[in-house]
């Protein structure tokens, strides 16, 4: 039997509280708490998507440390046909964590990925997340 390797967590995910880590190359966001890891979720992150005029073009999201700013239980896109964001929570501009019917549906499909929102494909991972994420709580996005 093969041990699967623990997940790479950034050293800015090692605190005394709780941080929501977002890897990138690992596709997943981490709840961690106290350095230990409470929950792993699914993600998609910015890629290639269409923007207003239905042009093709590269959205990334934003790396670095942030907060959890504005939280919207039922969100929707007005930019982008009026989507369904259930579960947001805003941590850069118009960036956030949601669940993503898309992702549920297609889950990864090439380069294809959000507008730079962190997509969630569980439904029932994104609202434990939504519910478990205080505005405040320190968000770390990394490659």
């Amino acid at each position: 039997m093969t041990r699967k390797a623990p997940p790479r967590l950034d050293p800015r995910c090692y605190t005394s509280g709780v941080v929501v880590c977002a890897s990138k190359s690992d596709r997943k966001v981490y709840y961690v708490s106290k350095g230990r890891i409470i929950k792993t979720l699914d993600a998609r992150f910015g890629g290639r998507a269409y923007d207003t005029s239905g042009r093709q073009r590269i959205y990334s999201t934003k790396e670095g440390s942030f907060t959890i700013f504005r939280k919207v239980r039922d969100e929707v896109s007005y930019s982008y046909d009026n989507t369904p964001m259930p579960f947001t929570s805003y941590f850069y501009g118009g960036q956030a964590f949601h669940y993503s019917y898309g992702f549920a549906r297609s889950g990864w499909n090439g380069d294809w990925g959000s507008h730079g929102c962190i997509n969630l494909r569980d439904w029932a991972g994104a609202e434990w997340l939504y519910n478990n994420m205080p505005i405040g709580t320190r968000v770390v996005i990394y490659k």
